[in-house]
């Protein structure tokens, strides 16, 4: 998730513009987010690979959260 710098909502990893005033979301920011979004899954499946899976499913719920 992403908070919009105009009016600080919160708007998904996918959206280009505010879903509350339209206004464009920083590309920068955006892909930022998505590469730690990417580096958790990754640190998700080294866990559950590891039979971690307590620690595996809590990161996969944060993800899902954050997206």
């Amino acid at each position: 998730m992403i908070p919009c710098k105009q009016c600080l909502t919160v708007n998904s990893l996918d959206s280009l513009f505010c879903k509350q005033c339209g206004k464009p979301l920083p590309k920068e920011e955006l892909e930022e987010a998505k590469q730690i979004l990417v580096r958790q899954v990754s640190q998700g499946f080294v866990l559950f690979n590891e039979n971690r899976v307590d620690e595996a499913f809590g990161i996969a719920e944060q993800v899902a959260k954050d997206d």
